[in-house]
Order: structure tokens, then C-alpha cells, then sequence
């Protein structure tokens, strides 16, 4: 992960649990936890606020839209590489 873009962290729950100690409401967070293998219908967001609205979360809003980046590398079960990412360096 990177936030503001400078280095922040990996997707560990340590990381993750920094990233978002001081945001209000605290979003749930799903992480990686250094698991090996996940399902290929996998479909969870990393960050979430329950009952999102734009208008009242905008810090949260603020951060997945500007601030934050994350980039997961990963390989398929014959060999290939990919690289998966949200967010891009501010202009």
C-alpha cells in the first residue's frame, strides 16, 4: 500500500489496522493475512463502511478516491503473473 504516495505497509492486518485507526466511522477491513490460495470467485472489498454515503463519509471517500494506493501481485496455478491495483500517483 502506499498512502500519499509514500510507502505505507502491506495488506497485513497490522498495516491495514494503521491505515484506518484514526478514521471515522472506522471501516471494516478484510485483509490477505498471508494466505496462500484464495477462491476464484473471491469477491470482498478490503475497506468498507457500512451504509456508505458519499455526503457523510467523505474522509473515507477522500482516501479510497486520492490518497490511497494498493498493488497485489499474484500468480495463477500455472505460473502466470499478475499485478492488480487501485489508485494511481496524484498528478
Amino acid at each position: 500500500m502506499m498512502l500519499d504516495s509514500a510507502p505505507f505497509g502491506d495488506l497485513s492486518r497490522v498495516s491495514v489496522d494503521k491505515l484506518r485507526k484514526d478514521l471515522s466511522p472506522r471501516p471494516h477491513a478484510v485483509t490477505l493475512g498471508g494466505q496462500p490460495f484464495l477462491d476464484t470467485d473471491y469477491d470482498q472489498f478490503l475497506l468498507r463502511i457500512d451504509s456508505y454515503d458519499p455526503a457523510a463519509h467523505g474522509e473515507f471517500r477522500d482516501l479510497i478516491e486520492h490518497r490511497l494506493q494498493i498493488e497485489i501481485q499474484y500468480s495463477s496455478l500455472y505460473g502466470e503473473r499478475f499485478t492488480a491495483g487501485h489508485g494511481h500517483p496524484p498528478d
